[in-house]
């Protein structure tokens, strides 16, 4: 049995299909952290690619210790800032979402991608869940989940039995007009919402509370607040 053909590559020598796969790819390294230049406080990124119509080199950036430090790209200039006020994070017109970074101790204690997510520089500018795509699907079989910025516009359909909950904590960066679609498909137990800093505004005559079937939307329309829609217990 002959080896499969890849374009350009040897079996022989894997080396020059690897490097071209990595190549196929450095888009997506975009705006990553780079090891490299990366220590204690000092965050390195990488360029080496275009973004936004912009040539991307590599850089660092400066964390703010014992603090929750949010990285963003402006879209005007492609240019790659952190700061500890969530103003630029949740303003997704002007901005694109990098990194969100909890710090303690003189170095990164959480790390968290959002590149990908609606609002990333690799995802969606709006940060909702439209655009005629179907929304991705999230099957989570946890009791318990927190919900994160990189889960907008996506259904998640819980399916553990037993009690369960999702919460939303404002300190995840939360914006409007981020929508979270959300499904009680457990055979058994009751889904219950809640919000840590966030309000949400439950459907009319309805509570917090998904029975197993039961369906919802979550719409923010700001950082600390939610409505919900759909089916829940009554009242």
């Amino acid at each position: 049995m002959s080896a499969p053909r890849v374009p350009g590559g040897n079996p022989a020598d894997p080396f020059p299909i690897v490097n071209e796969a990595l190549d196929i790819l450095a888009h997506q390294q975009v705006y990553g952290r780079d090891p490299a230049t990366s220590a204690a406080l000092t965050w390195g990124y990488l360029g080496g690619a275009r973004w936004g119509g912009f040539d991307i080199v590599d850089g660092t950036l400066t964390l703010t210790n014992s603090a929750e430090n949010y990285l963003v790209v402006a879209r005007s200039t492609g240019a790659m800032t952190t700061s500890t006020s969530m103003t630029n994070w949740n303003n997704l017109v002007d901005y694109a979402r990098v990194f969100h970074i909890t710090t303690a101790g003189g170095v990164p204690t959480v790390i968290r991608d959002c590149r990908g997510g609606p609002g990333g520089v690799h995802g969606q500018a709006d940060g909702g869940g439209g655009g005629g795509s179907a929304a991705p699907l999230i099957t989570d079989a946890t009791a318990a989940r927190a919900f994160d910025p990189s889960d907008a516009g996506s259904y998640v359909r819980f399916t553990a039995t037993g009690a369960k909950t999702g919460t939303f904590d404002v300190g995840d960066g939360f914006a409007a007009p981020e929508e979270y679609h959300v499904a009680n498909r457990g055979a058994s137990g009751n889904l219950t919402l809640s919000g840590s800093g966030v309000t949400l505004n439950p459907p009319k005559g309805g509570t917090l509370v998904l029975e197993p079937g039961d369906t919802v939307t979550v719409k923010f329309v700001s950082s600390s607040v939610a409505d919900v829609f759909g089916s829940t217990e009554p009242l």
